[in-house]
């Protein structure tokens, strides 16, 4: 399944995960909406998914560089490779108050506080780019944005737990996916699959 452009361009830009208080606990963190999921908790991130962030950095690093993160997931992954500055895109003010006092004392980092779509045009070019699942309707802009962010042989992944198998739903344009071996826990469902299939696209 893709989304056409046509589909797109009638999609308004919706920030209203902002508003909402993240919990930060040693097995997930997560929301709870009542307006996404009529009060479930809505799972940002969980320690099963550190292998995807982990793989999905090392694509991203591989030629070193400038390295665009777009969310704030996959931070200590990417500083984990040989890179010559690190540029997150943070649009959720819990998340930015982390990431600023994660970034502490590591002086190739920058963050950028306020979706990436927003800071579009004040973004730069860069060797690596990785898209961490985000909550916001911007992702529909990646596959008609992400191209103004490279240069030649920039490397790209994406979020991609909402497909099952080798595609994704964005319908982004990508060379190959990598099969990566998880083991999604049981207190989440939007994720059942043993293979997550991450998207690796050249430019």
């Amino acid at each position: 399944m893709s989304i056409s452009w046509e589909d797109v361009q009638s999609i308004p830009h919706n920030y209203s995960f902002v508003s909402e208080s993240l919990v930060f606990s040693e097995n997930k963190d997560y929301f709870v909406s009542d307006t996404i999921d009529s009060g479930s908790q809505i799972i940002i991130s969980e320690p099963w998914l550190d292998v995807v962030y982990s793989a999905s950095a090392a694509y991203v690093c591989e030629d070193g560089g400038d390295i665009l993160e777009l969310g704030f997931n996959s931070s200590n992954f990417i500083q984990s490779h040989s890179i010559s500055s690190h540029t997150i895109c943070e649009v959720h003010p819990d998340k930015i108050a982390k990431a600023q006092e994660w970034a502490v004392g590591k002086s190739n980092v920058t963050i950028i506080t306020g979706s990436w779509y927003q800071n579009k045009d004040d973004l730069s070019t860069y060797d690596g780019i990785l898209h961490n699942r985000e909550f916001t309707t911007d992702q529909f802009w990646l596959s008609s944005s992400v191209e103004s962010f490279t240069k030649s042989g920039t490397r790209f992944t994406f979020d991609n737990q909402g497909a099952s198998g080798s595609y994704n739903y964005w319908g982004i344009p990508t060379d190959s996916y990598q099969e990566v071996s998880v083991t999604p826990s049981d207190i989440q469902t939007y994720f059942t699959s043993s293979i997550y299939y991450m998207p690796k696209k050249e430019f």
